[in-house]
């Protein structure tokens, strides 16, 4: 799915969103959102490598990555949410948050049009396109709380 441009990341921000993957794809993205491969892109990959959690911020070309331990099950709906707020980015699967990193420096997000902005897709044309169910996306201009993440995770999409 492609999404319009705009600037959508401009400081602080959750992501949340109820997934269920149907097999594991290496790098596949539930967000990639940027102006080409490795340019300020903010993305989001449901299954890395080993099949993990990643998440990764680029400020232009410089990478400030995170990847997590986590696994999500397959055929399974989860709810998860990624946040980043100064220099922390942290990672909730329904309702928990299950990983967080402190980064070395601060305010890596830019303040850009994004003009390649795709759910289930990647900038990265080695990177194949996403296999899961998605419903109730939602990006916010701001982090959310614990407790605001978890009464996203208790609402009723299912």
């Amino acid at each position: 799915v492609r999404v319009a441009n705009n600037t959508y990341f401009s400081g602080e921000f959750t992501v949340t969103a109820w997934v269920k993957l149907n097999a594991y794809l290496t790098h596949q993205r539930l967000i990639d959102f940027g102006n080409d491969a490795g340019s300020d892109n903010v993305l989001m990959v449901l299954s890395g490598p080993t099949n993990n959690i990643l998440f990764h911020i680029y400020h232009g070309s410089s990478l400030n990555r995170f990847d997590s331990s986590i696994v999500l099950f397959l055929n399974i709906w989860h709810h998860v949410a990624f946040t980043y707020s100064g220099n922390v980015m942290k990672i909730y699967v329904n309702g928990s948050l299950v990983a967080d990193k402190i980064l070395m420096t601060s305010n890596i997000v830019r303040s850009v049009l994004r003009q390649k902005n795709y759910i289930g897709k990647s900038n990265w044309n080695s990177n194949p396109n996403a296999n899961f169910d998605f419903g109730d996306l939602k990006i916010y201009s701001k982090e959310l709380s614990n407790m605001d993440i978890d009464k996203e995770h208790k609402s009723d999409f299912l």
